[in-house]
């Protein structure tokens, strides 16, 4: 648990080391981004055919109470097992359909 901190940004690349990590809880933070930026995340030839993280065994985001106003239309493709997301108390306006 990473909760109550003043934790702007979170490392991707340390983040996909945890293959087996089921829950990851950010909540009442300052993030300003989604934490899994493609561009961050793998070293060439390493990456899905999106170039999404891949956190095949997570199953639990909380991300509640931060900054986040936007999220990628990919930003959950790498993340197979996901059951359960929590954004609220974010800034986003508006979540396109092909994220979720």
């Amino acid at each position: 648990r990473l909760d109550v901190n003043q934790l702007q940004t979170l490392d991707a690349c340390e983040l996909e080391k945890l293959r087996h990590l089921r829950c990851l809880s950010a909540a009442t933070n300052r993030l300003t981004d989604w934490p899994f930026r493609s561009q961050d995340l793998v070293a060439p030839g390493k990456a899905d055919g999106l170039g999404c993280p891949r956190l095949p065994a997570l199953q639990r985001l909380d991300l509640y109470h931060n900054k986040l106003s936007f999220l990628p239309t990919s930003a959950l493709q790498g993340l197979p097992s996901l059951t359960h997301l929590d954004l609220g108390r974010n800034q986003l306006q508006h979540v396109s359909g092909e994220t979720l």
